[in-house]
């Protein structure tokens, strides 16, 4: 498995693109496709398409070095972000075949200093995105943290030995957490007494000829080489990363992002998989994690498990400081592609428009199947004599971080969820509303009294809300104070300016709070976009809990700043 190529193998494999090229109909789809949308003096890409253990295309487009108009060569190196994972995958599966950790392992077992959270966190629930731990991304910014900050591995490691609790029970959800596999790789460092740079080094990119292929694991590396990424400000200019936000040059993550490739080392990598010599670990890597709970998941070893008109494929895409990039493998049709890109676009279309342009030939009519949410229609009755208004209110989906506001216009019952359109509810039963918009229900649920307390949505409770008080019972001056999180050692204030309230952080300015619910507020960060205040037996404000799509119940407690 290990067997390393020999330079001339290297070499020929790499050229089969220039024997290929010019008799395959697919190469001028896919270069028309990128000189359509990338100019030559502008920011760019590359693309590498193999099939049947091939290189059958392979071209760049575009600037490597705006600034210096230096154009992307097929040994420029780029950062590919989340596409990392599926090494990380791959060393998990390495380590599993040759019996030093199993996926039911604690991963306290080789992580002693690891918080006890009263659950164990498994390996297999790090490896398909099922642990609970908050995702670094939110988490780091929410504590002022910025882009283009220095963020190292070991900050990460750090922030994860203070967190406090979880999302959820391990293995009940799934919830993308870039911080797993940050673990993940501190588990393979204990586990085999190297660095991950220098393991993955010995066992996967030299054995492969990947000789431009590392993991950065020092911020201020210089990489020979490398690209710059930028992002798009006009349509004549551009501006370098470095100087604005989301520089890669401050950021170690390893295992979740910071691998560094070619195209040419990529089209090695692609080949691999698709080989004999890996097929029993690829096979395995292909299997997504299972929950406890009967809802579908997708993810496996670094890797997302789909099918794409009517063909499996095997995907994962990533995107970090204006770098794109996105791989697909569709292992009956021995085809893979990549691109990379370094500047924000859609990786992802490019990739999939190639794929088209090879596969199309063999695609699959799906046939039309409900989802795992999803209700066939219902017949809806002609009349029923219902009180509307006792469903009214406001409804919080925890499980999208979004609330659900439900109104009676006209003799008719709307929902609406936040940020998105109103949608009609039609009446099932006295319990039940058909939405269209939704390609299903939802269903109120009464207490004791008869009066309704939540409702069902994607098989999910959402706790009714009391609502927000009028503006003369309202005080919004009981919301002022300074709120510290031990976990992330941090302190927000919340001021009244000018009559509303603003959350206000020395690193992340102020931020104006818009009210929701009775004690909720919403403002328009990604980090923090819902705040729940919390208040003791006597109605006082003690805390408030932040959540964001991948960090529930980060709490601040209200603390005397010493006035």
């Amino acid at each position: 498995m290990y067997q390393k190529l020999t330079p001339f193998i290297v070499a020929f494999l790499l050229s089969g693109m220039s024997l290929s090229q010019g008799n395959d109909p697919g190469v001028k789809k896919v270069d028309k496709l990128f000189e359509k949308y990338i100019s030559p003096d502008k920011p760019g890409a590359a693309v590498v398409v193999i099939k049947d253990g091939q290189v059958v295309h392979k071209n760049t487009f575009g600037l490597a070095d705006y600034e210096n108009q230096v154009p992307i060569s097929t040994s420029t190196v780029f950062d590919i972000a989340s596409v990392s994972k599926q090494f990380v995958g791959y060393a998990i599966a390495v380590l599993e075949k040759e019996g030093k950790l199993t996926l039911n392992d604690d991963v306290r077992n080789y992580i002693p200093e690891f918080p006890d959270f009263g659950h164990t966190i498994a390996i297999g629930h790090l490896l398909y995105h099922q642990s609970g731990l908050r995702d670094w991304v939110s988490t780091m910014k929410l504590a002022g943290v910025g882009f283009n900050d220095v963020l190292t591995f070991e900050q990460i490691l750090n922030m994860v030995y203070r967190q406090e609790a979880l999302n959820f029970v391990p293995g009940m959800r799934h919830i993308y957490s870039n911080t797993g596999y940050n673990v993940l790789v501190e588990v393979v460092q204990r586990i085999t007494d190297q660095t991950f740079r220098a393991w993955t080094k010995e066992r996967i990119f030299q054995p492969l000829g990947m000789n431009n292929t590392f993991f950065k694991d020092q911020f201020n590396e210089s990489i020979p080489n490398a690209t710059k990424s930028y992002f798009k400000e006009s349509e004549k200019n551009y501006k370098e990363v470095d100087a604005l936000f989301l520089s890669t040059n401050g950021l170690t993550a390893l295992g979740s992002s910071s691998l560094q490739t070619t195209i040419d080392d990529f089209a090695l990598w692609l080949l691999h998989l698709d080989s004999e010599a890996a097929k029993d670990l690829v096979a395995k890597m292909q299997i997504p994690g299972k929950l406890t709970t009967d809802e579908p998941a997708n993810y496996a070893y670094g890797l997302e498990v789909d099918t794409y008109n009517g063909l499996k494929r095997v995907y994962h895409d990533g995107d970090w400081a204006s770098y794109s990039s996105y791989m697909a493998y569709f292992p009956d049709q021995h085809f893979s592609v990549a691109v990379l890109m370094n500047y924000v676009n859609w990786a992802e279309g490019f990739a999939m428009a190639a794929a088209d342009a090879y596969l199309e030939d063999q695609f699959v009519e799906e046939e039309e199947e409900l989802s795992f949410y999803d209700e066939p229609k219902p017949e809806i009755p002609e009349t029923l004599d219902l009180d509307l208004s006792r469903y009214t209110g406001i409804y919080y989906l925890e499980k999208y971080v979004v609330h659900l506001t439900i109104t009676e216009e006209e003799g008719k019952l709307y929902v609406r969820a936040t940020g998105e359109d109103k949608e009609l509810m039609e009446p099932v039963s006295t319990s039940r509303f058909w939405v269209d918009g939704y390609d299903t229900s939802v269903y109120f649920n009464l207490d004791e009294s008869g009066k309704v307390e939540s409702v069902s949505y994607h098989r999910s409770l959402c706790p009714r809300r009391d609502p927000m008080p009028s503006n003369d019972q309202l005080r919004l001056s009981d919301y002022e104070g300074h709120y510290y999180s031990r976990e992330l050692n941090t302190v927000y204030q919340v001021v009244l300016n000018e009559g509303q309230l603003h959350l206000s952080h020395i690193r992340n300015g102020m931020i104006p709070l818009e009210k929701v619910w009775k004690d909720g507020f919403t403002n328009k960060t990604s980090y923090a976009p819902l705040l729940d205040f919390r208040r003791n037996e006597n109605g006082e404000i003690m805390s408030f809990a932040v959540s964001n799509n991948r960090s529930r119940n980060q709490v601040f407690n209200k603390v005397d700043w010493g006035n």
